[in-house]
């Protein structure tokens, strides 16, 4: 039997081969292709994490030189390499499956520690900086451009510099997928009036075959279809002379300067220089998004490991406290009142980092800028080091430790005075009518470990579990908020569903749990369907980027029509050979408490969905 390093090398292996004969130009089109062009498209076979699979693919090919003679990337060699890299990232998952000698003495420890370890690593490697253009954008200019000078001298561009060469690329190149979409819909049409044209070729025709116009766009169309995601330095000069090139030195790559990479856990050079050069002075972009988030990790990189670290440290976590703070303001609305800062006692003990309070609601928000620790391949060491960073002082558990520590004195009932860092008391808080609650806030995503806390918070049975998101996502749903014209009272209502299904629903995104309750209301005809564990689909968060689409690229205004959840069984789905709808509550009419349950389960009706 092979093991998990025979198997991912005999992988990547035929993965070097495959992309080393073929061109640059032919990589780097074929993933551009998948990644902006076929997004609405229904494919036969799909990578299971796009963003963290292409930028593995192009640190693959960055590390073998361009080849002499190089061979064709066909639609078979595509279909293959993405085979492959599903195989190479679910080779991962032998690692959680037991061995044969162990399979019968499996116990709870074994399946828990597994869990929290296969989770985590799955996440970790699999899920790249899931923010748009714009959060990037707002992550350089508070956490990294004050360090601009430094940056300087240490990549050789000041972090400002690099963003506005970054936008102007990205309108460039935005510009250029409009156009070729443009033409291509006229194209199209003038094809479909006359289907003849479509065995000619147009650089051949004259005027006295057809019409010249369109000669020119069927040109037109073939030019800015080989022009797509290319940048040219020429351009870059002529408008940012003084930069343009260091900022091509420092994020732009020839093919053969990277390392090699054998395992999808190293990083990819593709991460931190996005411009994939075809020649000296031509350069592939695969997205916009790529472009921004090469400055951010050059830049956070560079500053984590210079004189300035602590510095830049204390400055990120000052920042994300700001951050939290302005998010409160809109998720709350009219009327809110935010203390940042604040401590319990006047010489500045039990210090919180944001309270945020109305009538009707009071979060107490810890922030962590702490990235999570990178888990190490084997199970029960992982979960040693995921548990020890999760109840270390940048941790969730710490954050949760002191957030409910006040919780807990406003639900018993009392007035807590709140003192600035002066020593001067700012005012008091008490229950009143309000919901209490501690949220705690990370700057990077950690995955499955927020969104179900119950694998591994520490809490008594009668306290509540926080809100445990990051500022990426709060700051989402803020906008959301905003949208919708809603305040406190949906954010009440939000929260008093969401808190209490850890261990129940499971989503690895918080934004799914809150695409939830945008389309449903809430959870209640998850919880009534009787299963042990629902899992949403990762459409739900797809309203966030219908929302971002109408607000920053012309997309439809996102109306919400609230219906009732489709669920399915997966197991009896998986028997049956077809989708098994599991019917949510009220389809069932009149039935008998003690009767059997109509959807199968095999309980009697009140202990399934007459719960």
């Amino acid at each position: 039997m092979s093991t998990l390093k025979e198997d991912l090398d005999v992988n990547v292996a035929e993965l070097r081969q495959l992309v080393s004969r073929c061109s640059t130009v032919s990589v780097t089109g074929w993933c551009f292709s998948y990644v902006v062009m076929g997004q609405n498209q229904k494919r036969e076979i799909d990578l299971h994490s796009p963003d963290r699979q292409v930028a593995f693919l192009l640190g693959i090919m960055l590390s073998s030189p361009e080849p002499d003679a190089p061979t064709d990337w066909t639609a078979d060699i595509w279909k293959r390499v993405i085979g492959l890299l599903n195989e190479i990232s679910g080779t991962y998952m032998q690692l959680y499956f037991p061995h044969e000698d162990e399979r019968n003495k499996l116990t709870r420890d074994w399946w828990r520690i597994r869990e929290v370890a296969m989770l985590t690593f799955m996440h970790y490697f699999n899920t790249g900086l899931l923010a748009s253009v714009e959060q990037i954008k707002d992550r350089l200019g508070h956490d990294i451009r004050p360090f601009d000078e430094e940056l300087q001298s240490l990549i050789g561009i000041r972090s400002a510099d690099a963003a506005d060469i970054c936008h102007f690329l990205a309108s460039r190149l935005q510009y250029d997928l409009d156009e070729f979409q443009r033409l291509a819909f006229e194209v199209g049409e003038e094809l479909d009036a006359n289907p003849a044209l479509a065995n000619t070729e147009p650089t051949s025709l004259g005027p006295p075959v057809m019409d010249p116009t369109f000669v020119g766009k069927a040109v037109s169309f073939i030019e800015r279809l080989r022009g797509l995601g290319l940048v040219k330095l020429v351009d870059i000069e002529a408008n940012f002379p003084d930069t343009a090139r260091a900022f091509w030195a420092t994020f732009s790559v020839s093919r053969g300067q990277g390392q090699a990479i054998s395992y999808p856990t190293e990083q990819s050079l593709f991460d931190v220089r996005p411009l994939i050069r075809i020649d000296d002075g031509t350069a592939f972009c695969i997205t916009a998004n790529s472009l921004f988030y090469g400055v951010l990790a050059a830049s956070e990189d560079r500053l984590a490991h210079s004189p300035s670290a602590s510095k830049f440290f204390h400055a990120r976590d000052k920042s994300l406290e700001r951050q939290v703070a302005q998010c409160a303001r809109a998720l709350l609305g009219k009327g809110v009142t935010v203390w940042e800062g604040v401590c319990e006692t006047p010489d500045g003990q039990n210090e919180h980092d944001v309270i945020a309070f109305d009538d009707r609601l009071c979060i107490i928000f810890e922030a962590k800028a702490s990235p999570p620790r990178e888990p190490l391949r084997d199970p029960e060491r992982a979960f040693v080091r995921i548990r020890d960073a999760f109840r270390s002082d940048t941790g969730i558990q710490k954050a949760y430790n002191q957030g409910n520590r006040i919780v807990r004195r406003i639900l018993k009932g009392e007035i807590v005075p709140l003192f600035d860092r002066n020593g001067s008391q700012v005012g008091s808080i008490s229950r009143g009518s309000r919901f209490a609650l501690c949220a705690c806030v990370t700057r990077d995503d950690f995955g499955p470990l927020a969104t179900n806390l119950q694998l591994l918070l520490e809490k008594t049975d009668h306290d509540a579990y926080p809100w445990a998101l990051n500022i990426l996502d709060l700051s989402t749903l803020a906008e959301a908020w905003t949208y919708f014209g809603w305040d406190s009272t949906q954010l009440r209502s939000y929260l008093e569903k969401r808190l209490p299904i850890h261990g129940r629903v499971f989503a690895a995104y918080e934004l799914d749990y809150a695409g939830c309750f945008v389309r449903h209301g809430g959870f209640d005809s998850l919880m009534a369907s009787g299963a042990d564990l629902v899992q949403l689909g990762t459409e739900y968060s797809d309203v966030f980027d219908d929302i971002y689409r109408h607000l920053h690229a012309g997309g439809p205004a996102v109306v919400i029509d609230q219906k009732e959840p489709f669920m399915w069984d997966v197991r009896r789905s998986l028997a049956a050979g077809k989708v098994v709808p599991v019917p949510t509550s009220g389809q069932y009419g009149n039935v008998g408490r003690n009767a059997p349950c109509p959807c199968g389960s095999g309980k009697k009706y009140k202990k399934c969905h007459g719960r």
